[in-house]
């Protein structure tokens, strides 16, 4: 396995722009054909975020979730394996670069946010060049690929945090005035979530971003890698979830959090991580959606 992986790094960093995005379709567009069982949940969540009326689908919607997905795939060989200022010119646009900085000159830290949207594995490769940067991460269960993988995403120096151990290396890294980076679009068990509005449903949601602001009051940045149209570019873009400190509201900053995502998701909603069963913990009498009787 760790063979075949490198060699489909090297194969899609090296090919033509043409022929990887070419592939990533073909992938893609397997993964639709083949998978009915994904199909379904990416179905049932475009329904319950209202991009999908129920029971009239919206195939051409669900194929290009599952072609973005491809390319998304096939992406990994350029960000993985160019030298890292080719790695950068993949970048058409850095948006919101100015307050980020403004941000920076603060000294308290800054809070990074994201989703599994557009490229965002770039964002390890990008952020970790300019800033000194601390990102929590799931551990791969297999060690041989769990090695591999990792290598790949700090080449440029991100520190990699595993979530059980991640809190006090986090909180270290703020007062040290440094960034620290975090994924927030999962389902969180509802014990250890907040529930919160995702596309007009309450979802469980991490609260380790407003958690980690309440430490010293640290800036709060959204931070998104869209692919241009044709798939050749990347957009980054950074937007400021700015909040109270002297009144410090832990549920509006989860509940801002889970907008400024959907304002991204609704400009590129086929670019969007859909497979996961992001509404699987459910609040009070709410049903479980994803019951496919089967």
């Amino acid at each position: 396995m760790r063979m075949i992986i490198k060699f489909f790094v090297w194969m899609t960093a090296y090919s033509p722009s043409f022929i990887r995005i070419s592939v990533g379709k073909l992938l893609g567009f397997t993964a639709f054909v083949l998978f009915s069982d994904l199909r379904k949940v990416v179905i049932k969540n475009l329904e319950i975020t209202g991009f999908c009326l129920e029971g009239k689908g919206c195939h051409k919607l669900v194929r290009n979730v599952f072609v973005e997905l491809g390319i998304a795939v096939t992406q990994l060989g350029p960000i993985w394996s160019w030298n890292i200022e080719k790695t950068l010119s993949l970048i058409s646009e850095v948006q919101g670069i100015d307050q980020l900085n403004d941000a920076i000159k603060k000294n308290k830290g800054v809070i990074l946010f994201t989703g599994h949207f557009g490229s965002w594995e770039f964002l390890n490769q990008y952020l970790a060049v300019y800033w000194s940067i601390s990102i929590i991460y799931r551990r791969i269960d297999n060690d041989v690929l769990e090695t591999l993988i990792k290598n790949f995403r700090t080449r440029t120096g991100s520190i990699l945090l595993e979530k059980k151990a991640a809190l006090r290396p986090l909180i270290r890294a703020l007062r040290e005035g440094k960034m620290v980076g975090v994924l927030t679009d999962q389902n969180v068990d509802k014990h250890e979530g907040i529930f919160s509005p995702f596309f007009g449903r309450m979802a469980s949601t991490s609260p380790l971003v407003a958690s980690l602001a309440r430490v010293r009051y640290s800036p709060i940045f959204g931070v998104f890698a869209t692919r241009t149209k044709d798939h050749k570019k990347i957009i980054i873009k950074f937007k400021e979830l700015k909040y109270d400190a002297e009144n410090f509201n832990e549920q509006f900053i989860i509940d801002r959090q889970n907008q400024i995502l959907e304002e991204e998701i609704n400009k590129n909603p086929e670019q969007y991580w859909w497979f996961h069963k992001r509404f699987k913990a459910v609040k009070d009498d709410d049903l479980y959606p994803y019951d496919f009787g089967n």
